[in-house]
């Protein structure tokens, strides 16, 4: 059956061309669609959990450093006499890990140390008096404190009252090394960032950070760029918990999907 030029040129001609197009190309539209919002979600839910994951790990890593500091610092109350404590016996047991170590009095003298403290003396009393009114005298407990540098960063210590009845009027102070407890910040990957908070309430303060913050990316709080995860304290350390939030520095989007692929395996 032939179709004459007339009707082919005729309105409901062009019509019906336009519904069979329309019919054609919709489905593929559709699909297309749906497979790119497909795409795009499974990248950004990579992303969030990969970054999640990298937050764990630096947790886990900093509670796995604190619990062997921890471990140290007993060992050193052991080995020393503190009945007995002379001038320069923490020198001589002093270990990388501790920046610095203190042996003090009830009344805040200080009775042997080694290494130069950089943490505020007058906050360390304070949080002793609270020390001894909530004493825990089968560990070591953490202490972040005030820096006298005000431009630093808060100061990472172990305070152990030791549990022999005739040592509990001391303390034993160690400050430990931030290179120790975070690491090189050289040895972290340049496309993210990773930071540390102490959680106080509402308040979050700022311990430690791989990278510069304000070098992280436009909508860095979006979930495909960030990952966080809170290492709890308390329990062990007697201390409010941390929080490790990783971001990226250049954002995931379907743009990128090949070289992000291709970093990621």
């Amino acid at each position: 059956m032939l179709i004459s030029g007339k009707f082919l040129n005729s309105r409901i001609a062009k019509q019906i061309a336009l519904i069979l197009f329309l019919a054609a190309f919709m489905p593929t539209a559709l699909v297309t669609g749906l497979t790119y919002q497909t795409i795009d979600g499974l990248i950004k839910d990579h992303s969030h959990k990969k970054l999640v994951d990298t937050s764990r790990s630096y947790a886990l890593s900093a509670y796995s450093n604190l619990t062997f500091a921890r471990a140290s610092l007993i060992g050193l109350s052991d080995m020393m006499n503190l009945n007995s404590a002379h001038p320069n016996k923490l020198e001589v047991l002093k270990v990388p890990m501790f920046r610095s170590l203190k042996l003090i009095s009830p009344d805040g003298k200080v009775l042997d140390q080694a290494g130069y403290a950089t943490y505020s003396f007058h906050e360390l009393q304070r949080l002793m008096q609270d020390q001894t009114r909530d004493s825990v005298t089968d560990a070591a407990r953490l202490l972040v404190l005030p820096p006298t540098d005000r431009s630093a960063l808060p100061v990472i210590t172990l305070v152990l009252q030791p549990q022999d009845i005739e040592r509990q009027n001391r303390l034993l102070i160690g400050e430990i090394s931030p290179d120790y407890l975070w690491g090189d910040k050289s040895a972290y990957p340049s496309d993210i960032s990773v930071c540390a908070y102490r959680i106080d309430r509402n308040t979050k303060t700022r311990l430690f950070c791989s990278a510069p913050e304000s070098t992280a990316v436009k909508g860095d709080s979006l979930p495909e760029n960030m990952g966080d995860w809170n290492l709890f304290l308390n329990g062990e350390f007697h201390d409010n918990a941390w929080t490790f939030v990783t971001k990226r520095q250049y954002s995931i989007t379907t743009e990128n999907l090949g070289s992000f692929v291709g970093s990621n395996g």
